[in-house]
């Protein structure tokens, strides 16, 4: 099975560009605009987190997220 990716970024430039990039490596990848708009279907082995205007706010809701404590986040 891939490993999953979760790519959280207000730029939508930048989720698509990250997206491609690890489609292309064999990757499943689920992008959301915002951590409140994460639909989450399984749980990812790395977050990749792109900080707004608000990083204090997504760090937080981050820990509301059904994600494994051990799992890696790349801001």
């Amino acid at each position: 099975m891939a490993k999953c990716v979760l790519v959280i970024d207000p730029v939508s430039v930048n989720r698509i560009r990250l997206s491609a990039v690890l489609e292309g490596a064999q990757y499943d990848v689920i992008c959301a605009p915002s951590v409140g708009e994460v639909g989450l279907l399984r749980d990812p082995d790395l977050v990749v987190l792109g900080l707004g205007d608000r990083p204090s706010t997504d760090i937080s809701q981050l820990a509301t997220l059904p994600i494994p404590d051990d799992t890696p986040l790349l801001c």
